[in-house]
């Protein structure tokens, strides 16, 4: 293995933190202060999206999509009521999945809770509405949609469970599916060929690298849903289990070549866009992307030194692709990263190093923007 990964292009244009309006979460404490609380939870979803409050029966009554959930906001009686049909429990062992459901409710949830009705598992959360606080009900919205898109194919996969209401999806174009068979097509095998060059060296550190990379990589590209994006994560965890490292990488080869014979008709079910209230990938800002690349810029110095330029390439390159996929990211960063990984696709590993390193550079130099924090997750 003498270069770099190629670099593909995802399927979206970018990934980029979307904040609200600048004045608009103060348009909204402002009038819950002033005991205007409708006004209060109009300005709170405007705040999220101008477009939330289109499906609506009345201004006291919402419907909003999130993934697999349909979520409905309701006031009457004074009192706000916010209701998610989740999952309906399984013929066959409800109980398993009974104490799953349990344990979200003391440990993931704070605000809303999981009730079973009618062999129904349902979201739901209800308060006075004076004291509908909109950080309250953002967390309520957050909590919601989190646990929701996270628990919906682990509970239908693992117990049989089935959804209560359809979600609202749109698949990926033909076109654009069968692109992302390619990519996993090609970054796969790739991937198993440097795998073998490596394994008679036993270079167990740099072969997790590539499987981690590459699996990474897939999830920038496809930026799946369900059962793909269930299995990726699966895979990247194990990849780091507490057992011998030559049982991750032949785990980890199995595993890749099971997705790559994964037949394009089953792939194109993970693959659609589903419209999203609160953003699945929490935000990092310029402050947080500074301490977490100084620790990385220190180090980088010792190995380009030593003339260690793969370790360090396999390093950086997985950390750029952890961060795509993990976060929200400022438009500046999110442009340094992938620039980066576009003009390192497929050198040397001494010019690539050369090109991760003046990346590493411009990271830690990056601004903090006044304002720039979401004050509706603001402590």
């Amino acid at each position: 293995m003498k270069q770099t990964f190629t670099y593909y292009p995802c399927i979206l244009p970018k990934d980029t933190g979307k904040m609200p309006a600048a004045n608009a979460p103060d348009i909204s404490i402002e009038a819950f202060e002033n005991k205007q609380y409708h006004k209060a939870l109009h300005a709170l979803l405007d705040s999220i999206d101008p477009n939330l409050r289109n499906n609506h029966t009345s201004d006291k009554e919402f419907t909003l999509f999130h993934g697999p959930l349909t979520i409905h906001i309701k006031t009457e009686d004074e009192k706000l009521h916010i209701h998610a049909p989740f999952l309906t429990l399984p013929d066959k062992n409800p109980i398993a999945m009974m104490r799953q459901i349990a344990s979200l409710n003391f440990e993931d949830l704070d605000l809303a809770h999981l009730h079973l009705q009618d062999n129904q598992i349902h979201f739901r959360y209800t308060c006075p509405i004076a004291l509908s606080h909109p950080r309250k009900i953002y967390q309520v919205l957050e909590e919601i949609c989190l646990t929701g898109s996270r628990y919906d194919y682990e509970f239908r996969n693992q117990f049989d469970a089935r959804r209560i209401l359809s979600p609202h999806f749109t698949p990926y174009p033909e076109d654009t599916v069968q692109y992302i068979c390619n990519v996993i097509q090609k970054s796969g095998h790739d991937c198993l060929r440097n795998l073998n060059y490596f394994e008679h060296s036993r270079k167990f550190d740099e072969m997790r690298y590539l499987l981690s990379i590459t699996l990474l990589q897939i999830m920038y590209v496809a930026q799946p849903q369900g059962k793909l994006l269930h299995t990726l994560r699966k895979n990247l965890q194990d990849i780091n289990r507490d057992i011998p490292e030559s049982v991750i990488i032949a785990d980890g080869k199995q595993a890749l070549k099971t997705l790559i014979d994964t037949p394009k008709e089953e792939l194109a079910e993970s693959l659609y866009h589903t419209e999203s209230i609160i953003p699945e990938k929490p935000y990092i800002y310029p402050s947080d992307i500074r301490e977490k690349y100084n620790r990385c810029y220190q180090k980088a110095s010792g190995q380009l030194e030593s003339g260690e330029y793969r370790e360090f390439c396999l390093q950086i390159t997985q950390k750029f692709y952890e961060h795509l996929n993990r976060f929200k990211l400022p438009e500046e960063t999110y442009q340094l990263l992938t620039t980066a990984l576009r003009k390192t696709s497929g050198q040397p590993w001494e010019i690539a190093a050369s090109i991760l390193y003046e990346t590493l550079e411009a990271l830690t130099r990056q601004t903090v923007k006044a304002g720039s924090r979401n004050p509706f997750i603001a402590a």
